[in-house]
């Protein structure tokens, strides 16, 4: 199963109609940002992060390590084997195709989709590449 991650305001998605958007953050686009949103977009609420480890990196009490460490945690809890299975569905719902998975960081920033793409290729051994710094296939 191919996978990328990306950002919301990717233009490059409108483009893109062999990719699945999958939006994996805490919140979505709403109002007239989703009205302008040149794409449609799928959700995969369970790989967002939990709600306290969010507010606690929004209100700088930790750090990216800890948040790394607490994130990973909350993955481990889940389970490769649960994760691979939310995948593989959201491509089957979606005609098998690659899904690229979606949050509000810009590329460069620190960021949940990077550190879930870590967990990701050390769980699996795939890499899971940024959209528009690695062009999909």
């Amino acid at each position: 199963m191919e996978l990328y991650t990306s950002h919301w305001r990717n233009q490059d998605l409108v483009h893109r109609n062999d990719l699945v958007a999958v939006g994996i953050s805490r919140g979505v686009p709403r109002g007239e940002l989703a009205k302008r949103l040149p794409y449609r977009y799928k959700r995969l609420v369970g790989l967002a992060p939990p709600s306290g480890l969010f507010e606690r990196w929004k209100a700088g009490t930790i750090g990216p390590d800890e948040y790394t460490r607490a994130y990973h945690g909350y993955l481990d809890s889940l389970g490769p084997e649960e994760v691979i299975g939310q995948l593989e569905k959201k491509s089957a719902e979606n005609e098998e195709k690659p899904l690229v998975l979606l949050c509000w960081c810009s590329p460069g920033e620190f960021c949940h989709r990077r550190v879930w793409a870590d967990w990701y290729r050390f769980k699996t051994g795939q890499e899971v590449p940024e959209l528009g710094f690695a062009e999909a296939a």
